[in-house]
């Protein structure tokens, strides 16, 4: 069978790790949602939820919305964890734990 993701799965397990920590750490405190970069409606409906409750301004809306969609991004309660394209397992424990408090 093709592999149709052969090409970044190295990429989509370090990220899985990343996802299995902040389950462990924070259990039902968090919700994780995977939003697949091909799917500009599901990741547009995503913002707009957030910048409806009031998590985050319009401006941060449309720089996420812009910039934002890629395989590698985090984001936590629509906020952009890693703007800097840096997916590194604790930088992202520590940003998440900064924004939380």
């Amino acid at each position: 069978m093709h592999d149709t993701f052969k090409d970044v799965r190295e990429e989509m397990e370090e990220i899985g790790i990343v996802y299995r920590d902040i389950r462990n750490k924070y259990g039902d405190e968090t919700e994780i949602i995977y939003l697949d970069p091909r799917n500009t409606f599901s990741i547009l409906v995503y913002f707009l939820r957030h910048w409806k409750a009031g998590s985050i301004s319009f401006s941060e809306l449309c720089k996420a919305i812009c910039f934002g969609i890629r395989r590698s991004s985090f984001f936590y309660n629509g906020r952009w964890l890693n703007p800097d394209k840096t997916w590194k397992r604790d930088e992202l424990l520590h940003k998440l734990e900064e924004i939380r408090q």
